[in-house]
Parts: structure tokens; sequence; C-alpha cells
């Protein structure tokens, strides 16, 4: 018994090398005096904050709820701020992915003015030059390189346009961003987050499938430099629990290998209020899944004291999940 004890050690501690991603052997370094949490868990919370706007007009972008003008609609963003920091300090993740969200820039400034003790140092992001629903991602942990989507161009898998010919489109993959994040100085891990287009028709379906298809084989390259690369990939993906887009991701031929830690339950995200629909996820691959504790995936439950906040803040639940530090 000891034998075979020692030998899965050994095979642990072989896919962890494997794994290795050394920040110093691939020309990156720390920030200066940058210290890893001491902690043997990390928690990922995946969040559409629904047109979660700062006060400030951006004059390249078009659109009514990003054109904050008058006083009352700037009170209005002052408190939904204030809620949102009650939420993300309720949450305390190490993590943090939001989507419909306007800026990079907007989440730093809520970090350093309301966060500064929470030890968010690094964000990442892929955003449209002329819309204001982005993708952000928020971090304690240092970041590695980040792949954008923004300039890809997806398929519509079946639909057609007005000429006859395939139609494809490119307005959405703004929201796609996948961001590799240090975990230990040697281990990586590579973080997909996403919202996917939204709608219920045949071409919104369509799109989302052609999406799908786009990330997937990117990964699926990212995947051959390192065959046991561990990763997420979180979002609001727009598409119901047993839809063709999930059963896309999710099937056992899958060569990414998803897993859902909330397979073979019943979980509603949507809407805040009246949860009755599933659109959020997590999903780990098989190299990450060993890490989940699934006791510990959550949805929903911040602002237990303030339910109309949360609702208030958007109109979809938070999704946690607590992952294990890997020991080195």
């Amino acid at each position: 018994m000891k034998k075979f004890l020692l030998l899965g050690l050994c095979l642990f501690t072989l896919a962890l090398r494997v794994n290795a991603q050394s920040i110093s052997e691939r020309g990156m370094a720390l920030p200066e005096n940058y210290q890893f949490p001491q902690k043997n868990t990390f928690t990922i919370l995946n969040w559409n904050v629904e047109h979660f706007v700062d006060a400030f007009d951006n004059p390249y972008i078009r659109n009514e709820r990003e054109d904050v003008k008058d006083a009352k609609a700037q009170e209005e963003v002052k408190q939904k701020v204030a809620m949102l920091v009650k939420a993300l300090r309720e949450a305390d993740a190490d993590i943090v992915v939001l989507q419909e969200f306007e800026s990079i820039a907007f989440l730093r400034q809520i970090a350093r003015e309301h966060l500064a003790d929470m030890g968010y140092q690094f964000f990442a992001g892929s955003e449209s030059p002329d819309w204001y629903m982005n993708v952000v991602i928020m971090s304690r942990y240092p970041m590695g390189m980040t792949y954008s989507f923004r300039s890809l161009y997806t398929p519509v898998p079946g639909i057609k346009n007005k000429d006859g010919q395939p139609r494809t489109q490119i307005n959405v993959n703004s929201r796609v961003v996948a961001q590799e994040i240090f975990i230990r100085p040697d281990y990586a891990f590579l973080l997909t987050g996403v919202h996917l287009k939204a709608g219920r028709t045949e071409e919104d379906i369509a799109t989302r499938l052609g999406q799908i298809q786009a990330i997937q084989y990117q990964l699926r390259q990212l995947r051959k430099r390192n065959k046991r690369l561990p990763m997420v990939f979180a979002g609001d993906f727009n598409s119901l629990d047993g839809s063709r887009e999930m059963a896309e991701l999710l099937r056992k031929d899958n060569p990414l290998r998803w897993n859902d830690p909330w397979q073979g339950k019943t979980v509603f995200t949507h809407t805040a209020d009246k949860p009755e629909r599933r659109f959020d996820y997590i999903l780990v691959n098989k190299a990450m899944q060993h890490l989940v504790r699934r006791e510990e995936a959550v949805i929903g439950g911040l602002l237990k004291d303030d339910p109309a906040a949360q609702r208030a803040i958007s109109d979809h639940m938070p999704v946690r999940v607590t992952f294990s530090v890997p020991v080195k």
C-alpha cells in the first residue's frame, strides 16, 4: 500500500512540474515587494453586474445608458458603486470576473478608493472601442499574458445574410478575454472570462455556438504548449442549462474536458430577485478539476441583509467557486 501511495504522490508531483510556468523563465517578473497571499485556497467570483457604468460620458460611445449626464443619474451611479463595494467586501474573492462593466479604469478607481485594504493589484480586460459592456478581471494574484478575442470575426453557423452568404459577426467578441493568473511563481492557470451573445432566437444561439467554436479552438492551441494547462471558463454564457451551447461545451468527447462543479444539481442564476433559469457558469477543465472544493461552490449569497440592493446592482446572481492552492 505504501508503494502505491508513494507512486501516486510522485505522479501528482510530476503533474505539478509539467504545469509549472515559472515567471522568471518566461521573461516576466513580479512587482517589487509583492508577496503571494499566504493561503491554501483561492476563490473566483463571477458576476454579470448589468449595465455598470461610471459617471462620465465617453464621447466615443453613443448609448443612453452610458451617457450619465444629470445629477440624478450621477447619484444613482454613486449608490450602485456603494452597493457593489459592499458586495465585493462580503464576497472577499481573490479573483473577480465582471460582465457588463464599463472599463478597467473604472474598476481600478473603485478598488483604489474603496477596496484599498483588500489587495487587488491586478486588472485585465479587452474593451470594445465603441461599446460600454465589457468583461473585466480583478485579482490579488499576479497576471501573465492576456489573450484578446476582440478582433476576431466568428461564424454564425447555419445563418445567412440578405445576400444568401454565410453570416459572420465581430460585435460581441470584445466580451471575451483569456488571462493567465499565477497562484505561485511557478504555477499559473488560464482564466477565460466571457459574456456570450444574448437572446433566444436561432441566430443568437448560432452566434454563441460560433463564439464557443472560436474560443475552444484558441484554447486548444494554447494547451498544445502545455498538455496539462489548468483552465477556468467563467461568465454569463446566456445559455440555459441543457441548451445546445452547453451540450457542446460539456460533451464527453470535448478535447478540453470541461466540468461543471454544479453538474447534476438544479441551480438558477437569473433573475436575481426571482431566479428561475441559469445563464452563469464557472467551468473547469480536467487539469483544474482536482482543485475544486465542491462544498464551497456557491450561487448567490451576497448582501444577505439587503436582497433589494443585490437586485439593484444586477439581474444576475453571482457565482463563486473555491479552489485549493496546489502544493509545491
